[in-house]
């Protein structure tokens, strides 16, 4: 069975005022926020089976196991469905229509749990569905559109959690086109910033 790849669209046209900036300052410091919220989560799972007073503790072959069943039982919940695998469609309904925070949030501890418990790589995804889908629900309370902001947490998110920055800025531009460029530099290098000195790849 072939993967699906991911699609979005690109934004042909981005008005620019001075101001936006002031927005998309504030948007990075959400993005950094949540890329470091994610990071602590990750960190709490991994400790977790390694706290004194815990009867044998979870060794490196149980942990994985343990996290696996707990998510297996999760995704029986039907409400929790759409964040099992990659949810891409999560991504493009995001970029098309304001969303919940709740998504951000369920996709964010979903994937903690999963990477805390021992299953490491594939948290590209996960990190742009977080950032596409906070970019679509601050939407509902900053000034700029919905699609600017839904592309900015697409990478920022990312670029944060991984202290990538520039490749952050980059991978913005070639998705959603050259006219993106001063924001997502702003919003990938404040994001950098707020999230610390901790990344996801850290031991």
């Amino acid at each position: 069975m072939q993967a699906p790849h991911l699609q979005v669209a690109r934004l042909e046209s981005i008005e620019f005022h001075f101001l936006n900036f002031f927005w998309v300052i504030l948007a990075g410091v959400a993005f950094g926020l949540t890329a470091r919220l994610f990071i602590q989560a990750v960190r709490f799972f991994q400790n977790l089976g390694k706290k004194e007073g815990l009867k044998a503790g979870l060794n490196q072959g149980l942990r994985p196991m343990a996290g696996g069943l707990i998510l297996l039982f999760l995704f029986q919940i039907k409400f929790l469905v759409d964040f099992e695998g990659l949810s891409l469609p999560m991504i493009q309904n995001a970029m098309q229509a304001k969303v919940s925070w709740v998504q951000p949030l369920i996709k964010g501890l979903l994937t903690a749990l999963s990477v805390g418990s021992g299953f490491k790589g594939g948290e590209f995804i996960p990190l742009v569905v977080m950032g596409t889908t906070l970019g679509s629900a601050l939407s509902a309370l900053l000034p700029v559109s919905l699609q600017i902001l839904s592309a900015l947490g697409f990478s920022a998110i990312f670029s944060a959690a991984s202290k990538t920055p520039v490749a952050g800025s980059i991978l913005a531009i070639e998705l959603f086109g050259s006219h993106i460029a001063p924001y997502a530099f702003v919003v990938c290098f404040v994001s950098h910033w707020v999230c610390g000195r901790n990344n996801i790849y850290s031991p």
